[in-house]
């Protein structure tokens, strides 16, 4: 998997900003785990395991930040099992598209 660039721009970012560290964290480990496509396995149990292998974060907290990414307007949920995720800062945009 090749490796993902993120610009300085993104600290200052206000929507990015607006989320709490467990949601910015959440945001960040999707980005770095997903595939060429932007495609990522939107089941709990799969984020959980790949996003915080380390941590103890339930799959409750999880499906909580991904509902605040999308509130905020980083992640759009199109239908039902499939979750994308998309932000822009500056000229720099990078999405990420989540699939059961």
């Amino acid at each position: 998997m090749p490796n993902r660039i993120l610009k300085e721009s993104i600290c200052a970012s206000d929507t990015i900003d607006a989320l709490a560290w467990l949601e910015e964290v959440t945001f960040y480990r999707l980005i770095v785990n997903c595939d060429d496509y932007g495609r990522f396995d939107a089941r709990p149990a799969i984020l959980k395991a790949k996003l915080f292998p380390l941590k103890t974060v339930t799959e409750k907290t999880l499906i909580e930040a991904i509902d605040k990414l999308s509130s905020v307007g980083i992640v759009s949920k199109p239908y039902p099992d499939f979750i994308t995720l998309g932000v822009t800062i500056t000229l720099f945009t990078f999405s990420v598209a989540l699939y059961v």
